[in-house]
């Protein structure tokens, strides 16, 4: 059955020597949502089959990101889409401007990755966590007859995300399933840590002992509910308290170390494209429950933890730099899908110009 969903879709790439090519997968995602709203298909009643929500570019580790939204069966012809464009490019050697393919992967602050198309995650639209979506799915008669059914959700994303991953593996693309896409339904943490070199990768590989990862490698799957992603950002005045800092928090936030329930966390190197040589640390984090282990808690949580710490540990003091989310919520993906033909054309303009100014800031 159609369903609503999101899907986020990944790529290791995101510096102005990409800029052409990542360029041209966002022009060519908002092309076919555009062919995909004027055509005849597997559609539900006065919802827009599929829209790019948002795509973000990160200098800093290297990694763009695209967010789609609509029905399963649009959505997953955007994701094949655009896999299919990053794969040909990777092959044809088209990516990078500049004959510097390897030094980007290599990166001591690149994003830990498991290959070029790093990750395709479908996730279900289902949960009307504000009055204003309840309203939307109620006003198109798709709530509460479709939106909450979880195994139905659950069986489009899966279904889905494999149709994304079978037309990759036949274009040579080694897929690592995970969630309902998988036999055993592992997380995406297992999979990463059990099967891949991810925790062995971009700015994890403090030896550089891996350069040469299998970049025809992906991780493509669909967890149970829409994961949000929040990083916090730290900076001191010197490297090793930073980091010590940014681990201590990273402990303090996620579910296995006793934090927030549904939060992962990962601590990372981080420097900026205008001071390169300044190295600060991030705390990024997977919000698999973010109606529970939210974005709020997560601010609120760090701000204290970093207060308490500074009492105790200063100096140096430890300065949260920045907190700030990567990607969409589900409210965020509602809002969109509830735009006119005019509205979204807007947004499509919108989604350029700011993809744009990621890329070249």
């Amino acid at each position: 059955m159609n369903q609503l969903v999101g899907c986020n879709f990944y790529v290791s790439a995101g510096r102005v020597g990409s800029s052409k090519f990542l360029v041209s997968l966002l022009l060519a995602a908002q092309v076919e949502c555009h062919h995909l709203r004027m055509e005849s298909g597997p559609k539900l009643d006065g919802i827009v089959p599929a829209v790019l929500v948002h795509a973000f570019a990160d200098s800093s580790y290297d990694r763009s990101s695209f967010h789609l939204a609509g029905t399963s069966w649009a959505v997953q012809q955007v994701t094949t889409t655009l896999a299919n464009l990053a794969i040909t490019a990777l092959k044809e050697q088209q990516v990078y401007e500049e004959d510097d393919s390897n030094s980007k992967m290599q990166s001591t602050t690149a994003h830990p990755h498991v290959g070029f198309v790093d990750h395709v995650s479908i996730m279900p639209l289902m949960l009307p966590t504000t009055a204003s979506v309840a309203t939307f799915l109620s006003k198109h008669d798709f709530y509460p007859k479709h939106a909450i059914d979880p195994q139905q959700q659950q069986h489009a994303c899966g279904e889905a995300a494999k149709n994304v991953g079978k037309h990759m593996s036949e274009m040579g693309w080694k897929i690592h399933y995970y969630g309902s896409a998988s036999s055993d339904n592992a997380s995406l943490a297992h999979v990463r840590k059990e099967r891949t070199n991810f925790f062995k990768s971009g700015g994890l590989d403090e030896a550089c002992s891996t350069p040469n990862i299998a970049r025809t490698t992906s991780c493509v799957g669909s967890p149970l509910n829409f994961v949000e992603n929040f990083n916090i950002r730290l900076s001191a005045s010197d490297t090793a308290s930073g980091k010590k800092a940014a681990t201590s928090l990273c402990r303090a936030l996620r579910e296995r170390d006793g934090g927030l329930q549904g939060v992962e966390g990962l601590t990372l190197p981080h420097s900026s494209s205008s001071s390169p040589e300044s190295l600060s640390w991030e705390v990024a984090c997977n919000l698999l429950e973010p109606q529970i282990g939210s974005r709020d808690a997560i601010r609120q949580k760090a701000n204290s933890f970093i207060e308490s710490y500074n009492h105790v540990h200063s100096p140096p003091e430890i300065i949260i730099e920045d907190m700030y989310g990567v990607g969409t919520t589900q409210e965020e993906c509602f809002k969109v899908l509830q735009l006119t033909k005019e509205g979204i054309d807007e947004h499509d303009e919108n989604v350029a110009a700011r993809f744009v100014r990621y890329l070249t800031k």
